[in-house]
């Protein structure tokens, strides 16, 4: 992991990650050339460069770091707190925005808690969706894999201010909010 903050550069105030140059330990001699003539040519080529660029089926900035596959918010995770935690939660629910000030450590339940992408379709609000059988709103939220009923609603909008409240108690800083 230490590697990481040797090969790549965090800008702080966007996010966005930069090879650093490489010096010849980091290289095998080929046939071609020495370590340090890899090296060179590496340098030429990437330093300086955006790193773990590519979106990934996920939504997240990824890449290629030393023959495996690292997650771009992790890295800058790793970066400025010294360690890598099993989960990391980006607070605004953007996958692209990996400013420091935008993540944060947190547990599977508290990621998922953040997600953006547990709308239901017949309603624009988290945790709500049209019950036919009752002809009204009804609204349930999820704490550690278990879903909670929180009742029927005539409006949509008080629906969403129920799973609000409930949000916020059950995920604290985690919550993921209907605007309304």
């Amino acid at each position: 992991m230490q590697e990481i903050k040797e090969l790549i550069r965090l800008d702080y105030q966007t996010g966005d990650l930069f090879w650093l140059p490489r010096s010849a330990k980091h290289f095998v001699a080929t046939g071609i050339r020495d370590t340090k003539g890899c090296a060179n040519n590496w340098n030429s080529r990437y330093a300086h460069k955006p790193c773990l660029t590519c979106i990934g089926n996920h939504g997240y900035k990824r890449g290629n770091f030393l023959g495996n596959s690292l997650l771009a918010h992790r890295a800058v995770f790793y970066i400025v707190n010294g360690f890598m935690p099993k989960y990391v939660d980006h607070i605004n629910g953007n996958k692209l925005d990996n400013r420091p000030i935008n993540l944060r450590q947190a547990t599977n339940s508290e990621n998922i808690a953040n997600s953006k992408s547990r709308k239901n379709s017949s309603s624009k609000y988290l945790g709500v969706c049209w019950s036919k059988k009752h002809d009204k709103w009804v609204v349930h939220i999820t704490k550690d894999y278990k879903q909670k009923y929180l009742g029927l609603f005539e409006n949509e909008v008080d629906a969403a201010k129920a799973y609000n409240l409930a949000a916020i108690k059950l995920h604290k800083q985690y919550s993921n909010l209907n605007h309304v």
